[in-house]
Order: structure tokens, then sequence, then C-alpha cells
């Protein structure tokens, strides 16, 4: 999660959809001293240092409320978009531009499968998987507040540069940022190449009702939502 108060802008970030990456892109273009940026893993977030791009800052309770506190920080990757709002208000929530990225739900869930499988987080079969573990829902908590859709800018997988550009044009001071988003790699990939989402659904057809569900469910109210 990023917040760039020159730009006035508001990265609300989901999981397994190239977050990461444009998190670091996003951290070059950081101003000022009080823009909000959460941390990554300390591999990536070397990464961003070794760029010369802001890091992590901002994210922690105050020290002095420390001991009337847990550790929780006060702002953490993925957070939900209802408690960056609740945090930084209304008024900030409201006029800033919220961008956030977006795959479709197959393509998610079959990342989260071989990734999660990597780190022996699940030994089950795909079909499994997707009925019994996989978080089809996970990033709606970046995108809707109440059920209301808050996002203003919306990055597709399908069309990153496409959408990245329109960024740019939207926020002039974001000139440059999809050169410097293609040329950051990060985390090792641990889906096969062959991992295609068609190729899984026609080896598994008992997920492809339940992918196509969430698909029209989410190109009318996420994909249609931002035009």
């Amino acid at each position: 999660m990023i917040v760039l108060h020159d730009h006035k802008m508001i990265f609300l970030k989901p999981r397994k959809v190239a977050g990461t990456s444009f998190e670091i892109a996003l951290s070059r273009f950081s101003t000022r001293a009080d823009d909000i940026i959460t941390p990554i893993s300390p591999e990536d977030e070397a990464i961003r240092k070794d760029l010369g791009f802001s890091c992590a800052q901002n994210y922690e309770r105050p020290r002095k409320l420390r001991r009337f506190f847990d550790k929780t920080p006060l702002f953490w990757n993925h957070m939900p978009a209802s408690d960056v709002k609740a945090l930084i208000g209304d008024e900030v929530f409201n006029s800033y531009t919220k961008v956030s990225l977006y795959r479709s739900p197959i393509d998610r869930i079959v990342s989260s499968f071989f990734w999660r499988k990597s780190r022996n987080k699940h030994d089950a079969d795909f079909e499994t998987f997707c009925f019994e573990k996989a978080k089809w829902t996970e990033n709606y908590p970046q995108y809707f507040i109440d059920q209301s859709f808050v996002v203003d800018h919306l990055i597709r997988f399908t069309d990153l540069k496409g959408d990245i550009l329109r960024l740019e044009e939207k926020i002039p001071g974001l000139n440059g940022l999809y050169d410097t988003f293609s040329q950051i790699k990060t985390k090792g990939k641990s889906r096969p190449k062959n991992a295609k989402p068609a190729e899984m659904l026609a080896n598994h057809p008992t997920v492809q009702p339940l992918a196509d569900a969430y698909d029209r469910y989410e190109a009318k109210t996420i994909l249609d939502a931002t035009g």
C-alpha cells in the first residue's frame, strides 16, 4: 500500500497481480517525507533500495503509543480500503486517485495454487484446492467498501502497459512509471510455464462453472465499474 501526497494517489495492493513490482516502481515517485509506503519482503525491499527508490516509511505506530497497542503496524501490505480510509480520513481518501490492479479470478487462483504449493502451504490437487482452499474473493477488500467499488483507476493484468500509460496521462507526475515497472523483476516464479488457466481448466473441468461464475460477477462489479 502506498500513499503519494504530491500525486494525490493511493495504491491499494491486491494479491497475485504483479503488485510488488508495481509498488516498487511507484516508490520511485515518492517525493515527500510524509508519503506512506508499507514494507514488502526483505529480498524485494533490497531491490527497491538498490534502485535508489524510497523504501518503507511512515507505516508504524508512533513509538510513544506502542506500549498501548500490540505490534501490528498502523499501515500494512494488502491493507483493505476501508482501513485505509479510516486512518487517512474521508477528505483525503475521497479526493485522491485510488489505483489498484486486476487479474482474472482463475488466473489468480492458478498463481496462488502453485505459489502456496511451492511454500508447502498445501498438498491438495488443483480441483480440491479450488473448491476447498482457494480464496476467490481475497482481493475484494482492496476494491470495495460496504459493497461499493472505490477504485478510480484499475490496471488490468491483460493490459498492464496500456493501463499504466493511461495512469501516466491521468497523473502527469508519474511519467515514466511503465518504463520503470517493466524493468523490475521480483520473486522467483513458482508457476510452471505450461500452467495456463485454459489448460488447468481443461484438465479439471469441474472447476469451469466456478471460474465462470466469478468471471461474470467480477465483470459486472469490477471491470464494468471502471469502464
